[in-house]
Formats: structure tokens, C-alpha cells, sequence
């Protein structure tokens, strides 16, 4: 139950903005709401990560996440999300019932709108840690994707996506697996070709 919420404070933005209603009886009312600037999603995003916080101090919960490495020619994909300051790959958490890999999928529609299917991705490493009182398990798999595939960012909760090389990217603040993920690629030690 603790990492659900974790999985879901997305999801509660999502109707509070006016987004496609997910649950499964129909809203009394349908959600109409003026399009909302993004800086009001920022401060939302900021103060909702600030909030799970929290309450990952309090409980200290385990959650599963994962992240995935796109690959444009030697040139991986990064992002910044509006809540942190560090440079990450796309991903998040896992939803209860669902796979990392369909997680994984999921995470690339929603963060850059790139649709893939699951056999598509190659899973790479696991990193396990500890950050903002919380006990993660992140699972990295890789995809290569054409040239001219287009990235499609929503500015509310990522606010910055480009393709780096990878020496370039390991001199910029990088959040833990990311970090990882490019020195095991420098040192040999990750089930990949990557810079062969």
C-alpha cells in the first residue's frame, strides 16, 4: 500500500488538472478546467515530491522503479524533471501489478511519447539504494531508436529532454542510477555494446 502512492500521485495531478479521467465509475461531473500555465504544474509536481518525502521519513518504504537508456547513435537521451534538479533518464515507479519491462513502456509514452513495445527493450542493470528515505530497486533497460524519431515533452512534469554523449554527461549532476549506468558503460562492467 505504501508504494502505491508512491505510483499514483501522478495519476491524482492528472485528474485535479483536468486530464482524462481514470477511474472506474465516471466522475459525477466531467473534469473541465482552463488550461492551467506550466509553472502552476511545477509548483504542484515540487510540492507533491516534497510531500513524499515526507511521508518516505516517516515509513521508509521499498519501492520498485525503473528507468530506461534511449540511444540515438552514440548519444543518450536525458531528462530533468520540474521537482529535481539532477539529470535523469526517463522512467518512475512501478504500479502494483505490473511489470518492470510494461512500466518501462509506459514511462517512455507518458514522459517523451515515444510508444515501443516490451520485446523492444533490453534489460541492462539493476541498481539498488537509498534515496530520500526510500529503498529503491531500479531496473535500466536500453533501446536504440531511429534518427528521425521525434521526443515529445509535456513541460509540466519533464521540463528538458536532449541527446548527450556520454563522457558529456558524466560531467553533469546525475541522479544515482544514471550515474552508475554510465560509469559501468566506462568500465566495462554493464550487459551492453554501447561503446563498442
Amino acid at each position: 500500500m505504501i508504494s502505491s502512492l508512491f505510483t499514483t500521485f501522478r495519476e491524482i495531478f492528472g485528474q485535479l488538472f483536468g486530464q482524462q479521467w481514470t477511474g472506474s465509475i465516471a466522475p459525477p461531473h466531467p473534469i473541465r478546467m482552463k488550461k492551467i500555465p506550466s509553472f502552476l504544474y511545477h509548483i504542484a509536481y515540487k510540492l507533491a515530491f516534497s510531500g513524499l518525502v515526507v511521508f518516505a521519513f516517516i515509513f521508509r518504504p521499498a519501492v520498485r522503479g525503473v528507468n530506461v537508456a534511449i540511444w540515438k547513435k552514440h548519444t543518450l537521451l536525458l531528462v530533468k524533471n520540474s521537482y529535481r534538479r539532477k539529470f535523469t533518464l526517463p522512467g518512475g515507479y512501478v504500479k502494483i501489478g505490473e511489470s518492470p519491462k510494461a512500466a518501462a513502456v509506459r514511462e517512455m509514452l507518458e514522459e517523451i511519447g515515444i510508444a515501443v513495445y516490451p520485446n523492444q527493450l533490453t534489460h541492462v542493470r539493476q541498481c539498488k539504494f537509498t534515496a530520500f528515505f526510500k529503498r529503491e530497486t531500479v531496473d535500466i533497460y536500453e533501446i536504440t531508436i531511429r534518427n528521425d524519431a521525434k521526443i515529445a515533452i509535456d513541460n509540466h512534469e519533464v521540463v528538458w529532454a536532449g541527446f548527450m554523449p556520454p563522457a558529456k554527461a558524466l560531467s553533469k549532476q546525475l541522479c544515482l542510477p544514471l550515474k552508475q549506468y554510465l560509469e559501468s558503460l566506462s568500465a566495462g562492467n554493464c550487459n551492453t555494446n554501447r561503446l563498442e
